[in-house]
């Protein structure tokens, strides 16, 4: 089987460029955008050149924001701007906005008056708005039509529309009045009022709302598209695939941020040293607070040294336990899925529960192997309570952890805190300030309040 960013490479030899662009039409859209940004100046000179705006539009179209804007700047305004009207208005309205203001101004002019209608209607959203995803290209009839007639006039206006599934029945004032799926319009009487098919019991969402919102809705109705309304009017919808594009932007944005990485110029060194170092000083700062809680228990250490043996087994424990339980939740977060109380009191117990059997199990894990490690090492002490505490302070390390790393998130994103960026210094710190009372404490109750040394 050819391989097909080889065979692209192999046509990009093609001189030809009415040849090269039969050539390439063949491909979909995303097979050249997945090769595009290895190519070399020349060879995507040469794409640009054999397509037409809209081809390369498409094109363009799958690429991220940033691997966008250069393209874009290095072409000319005419260009640029008759690229950006072939793209879908969302699609577009997300590279203007990454232009700076120079480069914006410039595009802006040369827009045709219906794309710049359409991108300053979606940019007067907020970035963390349904209305700001959706696309204000779709098909709405406000006025009663047979199915012929509407079938006649949805051939005409096909190409114009991103989305022609469904129809958007509406009165004189833009209000929703029903949705007509392309299936039952097929199927209907040709003469049928189109009223008498279509669905008056859908889904819709507010412009303003929370974007997470919308993906709800998609997600647990199973839906395809989500009408927008403003001030009750149909302003747009919300596909399937600007929900996904969305998941996808938050759930690479919050593992960047994790990382301490910042987005558009997480390669850069000096981007990388400045988003991580303020986490790394002040996670340098809490743990002498770690150090000042061991200063507390010299005197169960003193007596039973082999207990440092084990510390860092139960810290690092904790502190897996509560980073995948972190992962966790702030992917929930950024699905929208954690958006109610009933929602979040189930994930919570799932979650603690979850903890408890895995501290359970791994307690039962660790007094055998720290029973076997002190035979072999002939250590002094009394090596079964010690086992126990080892055992008992894993259960709790990991059962509070894995719960701390479940509802910190949660809570910080209640107090508007991004959660993806807060999460992990304050849950490694949290974790080994409890792992270290836990297990000294156990250590001093059993070893030493119950008489074994």
């Amino acid at each position: 089987m050819i391989d097909i960013n080889e065979q692209i490479l192999e046509d990009l030899n093609e001189e030809n460029l009415s040849i090269l662009h039969d050539k390439l039409i063949e491909y979909h859209p995303y097979d050249i955008a997945n090769i595009f940004m290895d190519l070399s100046l020349e060879q995507q000179e040469k794409i640009k050149q054999a397509l037409n705006p809209l081809e390369f539009a498409d094109i363009i179209s799958y690429l991220d924001v940033e691997d966008t804007l250069p393209i874009i700047e290095h072409l000319d305004e005419h260009d640029s701007a008759e690229i950006l009207s072939a793209m879908e208005s969302d699609d577009a309205v997300d590279v203007i906005q990454a232009l700076d203001d120079k480069n914006r101004n410039k595009v802006l002019k040369y827009l045709d008056d219906d794309t710049f209608l359409d991108i300053k209607e979606l940019t007067k959203y907020d970035e963390t708005m349904a209305g700001s995803i959706m696309n204000n290209h779709f098909f709405s009839i406000n006025n009663p039509m047979v199915a012929k007639d509407v079938m006649k006039k949805l051939i005409k206006e096909s190409n114009e529309q991103e989305l022609i599934d469904y129809l958007f029945i509406v009165d004189e004032d833009e209000h929703l009045k029903g949705i007509v799926s392309l299936k039952d319009l097929i199927v209907a009487n040709k003469d049928e009022n189109i009223q008498n098919i279509m669905i008056t019991n859908f889904k819709t969402i507010n412009a303003k709302d929370d974007i997470k919102d919308a993906v709800f809705l998609l997600k647990e109705y199973h839906l395809t598209v989500l009408a927008v309304l403003d001030d009750n009017k149909l302003v747009g919808i919300i596909t399937i695939d600007d929900a996904i594009d969305y998941l996808d932007e938050e759930v690479t944005e919050d593992y960047d941020k994790l990382a301490g990485l910042s987005g558009k110029n997480k390669g850069e060194f000096l981007s990388i040293f400045r988003s991580r170092l303020p986490w790394l000083f002040i996670l340098l700062l809490l743990s002498f607070l770690v150090s000042t809680i061991l200063g507390f228990f010299e005197e169960i250490i003193a007596v039973a040294t082999s207990l440092v043996f084990f510390q860092s087994l139960i810290l690092d424990m904790g502190g897996n336990a509560g980073t995948q339980s972190l992962a966790t939740s702030v992917v929930s977060i950024s699905k929208g899925d954690l958006n109610n109380k009933k929602i979040i009191h189930k994930y919570l117990r799932k979650e603690f529960i979850s903890g408890l059997l895995s501290g359970i199990l791994l307690a039962i894990c660790s007094f055998i192997i720290t029973y076997i490690f002190m035979l072999i090492k002939k250590t002094d002490g009394k090596i079964i309570m010690i086992s126990l505490v080892v055992a008992l302070s894993m259960m709790l390390a990991i059962t509070l952890s894995n719960f701390i790393g479940s509802i910190v998130p949660i809570f910080l994103e209640k107090i508007h805190i991004d959660p993806a960026v807060a999460s992990g210094p304050f849950i490694t710190t949290l974790n080994d300030m409890f792992g270290v009372v836990i297990y000294y404490t156990l250590a001093y109750l059993i070893l030493i309040v119950g008489g074994f040394i």
